[in-house]
């Protein structure tokens, strides 16, 4: 096995929260079931009162927010 040299700096990067890229993301077959019963046993004001302030903050960032997660 080949050694590598690592030298450390001090500049730091950090995620600006501003750019944010909406993609889908698959965790698994499990995760995405439990996932999806959970939104499955919301009522609908739940519904809204969680989907309403993600769609707020995204549509800021990206245009046809719900057409994107509709698409997901």
């Amino acid at each position: 096995m080949m050694r590598i040299s690592i030298e450390r700096k001090s500049v730091k990067v950090y995620p600006d929260t501003k750019q944010v890229i909406a993609r889908f993301f698959f965790k698994g077959d499990e995760r995405a079931t439990h996932g999806i019963g959970h939104v499955l046993s919301l009522n609908e004001q739940e519904v809204f009162s969680t989907i309403s302030p993600i769609l707020q903050e995204y549509s800021k960032k990206h245009r046809n927010v719900t057409k994107l997660l509709n698409r997901h």
